[in-house]
């Protein structure tokens, strides 16, 4: 089973993006956008109920 990173640029997930760049970790990332308040729809919310990226 591969890692999914939920994560928006420019957010505290910048850093472990790049970590998980570095260490060539397999994952997959999905782009949360907190501007819009995607990480407060009830789908996101299903994953992580607290809403926060990353």
């Amino acid at each position: 089973m591969s890692l999914v990173f939920y994560w928006h640029p420019m957010s505290s997930a910048t850093p472990v993006a790049c970590a998980l760049a570095e260490l060539a970790v397999p994952h997959e990332r999905v782009r949360i956008d907190i501007r819009t308040g995607e990480q407060r729809t009830a789908a996101y919310l299903a994953i992580n109920p607290n809403g926060k990226v990353p």
